[in-house]
């Protein structure tokens, strides 16, 4: 399996104030008080500054589709949701797993921050979350790019736990790429991944695509994943 590593852009420092606030509960940086504005522009910094960001993404060809995976000759996903949507595109081409990884000193850093402020572990947490998330974005954006220089479009971005595949079995998945390539994340036999802000994903690249993600036939309304 060969990798490809990505260059990230880290968003401002206001912008991951704002997202950590809107996740806090308040709906504009003005809506904050002062001293928790201050709290939240502390943790933000810190994490910026340790942050050791990398991923790698591998392109894989399909193999076979079937009612229930979507095979490559070194990674399968096991979803009929995702198999469906699969079987639906127009010439489905790749796979394109990625792993990311925000690196282990800012899970060290949050783990001894709790025995010295609830609120800094607690907003750091946030911060990380934060940027895992804008680096799985522009993971997202950089494939989706390449595909299109190809001639392809791009699933959305989806993870075991996502549908119907199963986080112990996709996460098996993804430990092959953890051991292979040179982003340091360990996978556990739960499907946790060490360090804490890392994301598996992965993205189909077909000649077109009716739909991205299989939401629109799912009637799981309230799901935490629906787009």
């Amino acid at each position: 399996m060969n990798f490809q590593s990505i260059q990230f852009i880290t968003p401002s420092l206001v912008d991951v104030c704002l997202r950590v606030a809107k996740g806090s509960g308040y709906p504009e940086m003005e809506a904050v008080p002062r001293i928790m504005k201050n709290e939240i522009m502390t943790a933000a910094q810190h994490v910026i500054s340790i942050l050791q960001p990398e991923a790698v993404f591998s392109v894989l060809p399909v193999n076979e589709i079937t009612e229930s995976r979507i095979i490559s000759d070194a990674f399968v996903v096991e979803s009929k949701r995702w198999a469906a949507l699969a079987l639906g595109c127009d010439s489905p081409h790749c796979l394109y797993p990625f792993l990311l990884s925000l690196g282990r000193e800012l899970d060290i850093s949050i783990s001894e921050m709790q025995d010295r402020s609830m609120t800094q572990a607690f907003l750091m947490d946030a911060a990380g979350t934060v940027l895992a998330e804008e680096y799985a974005r522009q993971i997202e954006w950089y494939i989706s790019d390449l595909t299109l220089h190809e001639g392809l479009c791009c699933s959305a971005r989806f993870s075991p736990g996502y549908c119907d595949w199963d986080t112990g079995k996709g996460q098996e998945q993804f430990k092959k790429i953890s051991e292979a390539s040179s982003v340091d994340v360990s996978v556990l036999p739960s499907g946790m991944m060490v360090p804490q802000k890392s994301i598996s994903g992965v993205l189909i690249a077909a000649k077109s695509l009716t739909i991205t993600t299989p939401c629109k036939n799912c009637r799981k309304f309230e799901c935490p994943y629906r787009r």
